[in-house]
């Protein structure tokens, strides 16, 4: 295994006010995603939900087993310190995670999203 970190795929989100963006994060097919953290930063508040679209899941379980957008203020890290999960979130080599962004401060917003995790060998036994 080796240390990975993904990010949107050109960087940066920006939001206009109270736009809703979705964005592709592409999973490296050589390998499988362990998930570990999330991390932030933004300009101003934001709302987010991440599908794995494989699975048709949230990774994030919203209340009520929803699957829906959530302030970002309630769990994930700033840039500084990011939010762990208590369990690693595994995601398969060539699929894709889906982040839907919302913004809620009323303003232009640009937000920088980073997963962490570790790489792991497609085949750890070949």
């Amino acid at each position: 295994s080796a240390p990975q970190w993904y990010g949107l795929n050109d960087g940066s989100a920006p939001l206009t006010a109270y736009q809703t963006r979705q964005f592709v994060v592409e999973i490296n097919g050589g390998s499988n995603f362990e998930l570990h953290q999330l991390s932030a930063v933004s300009d101003g508040d934001f709302l987010i939900n991440i599908v794995d679209m494989a699975k048709g899941e949230s990774i994030i379980n919203a209340p009520r087993n929803g699957n829906y957008p959530l302030p970002a203020s309630l769990f994930i890290g700033s840039g500084s310190y990011p939010y762990r999960f208590h369990e690693p979130i595994l995601v398969f080599g060539g699929q894709n995670l889906l982040v839907t962004l919302v913004d809620t401060s009323g303003e232009d917003n640009t937000v920088y999203l980073t997963l962490g995790g570790v790489n792991l060998k497609v085949r750890m036994w070949s």
